[in-house]
């Protein structure tokens, strides 16, 4: 669940334009993450945002650790 947005729209895009989204893990918690977010026209950079995701149980929605494979694959990049 996202539980912080930070988003800095730099530019517009249109909507016919192609654009590349590039994600990349800044750091991971055992219940918490926090990734940094691209969105680029070519090489210009349109938004910038940094995002935080918790981990919660489906039912009632309270803090859960990461499960131990995800966390394993999210670790290795790093």
């Amino acid at each position: 669940m996202v539980t912080q947005a930070a988003v800095d729209f730099l530019k517009p895009a249109r909507l016919d334009d192609s654009v590349a989204v590039s994600v990349q893990l800044e750091s991971l918690g055992k219940v918490r993450c926090i990734f940094n977010q691209e969105i680029r026209r070519e090489a210009e950079l349109l938004v910038r945002a940094k995002i935080t995701v918790a981990c919660v149980t489906g039912e009632h929605f309270k803090p859960a650790e990461i499960p131990e494979a995800l966390r394993r694959k999210m670790q290795a990049s790093l």
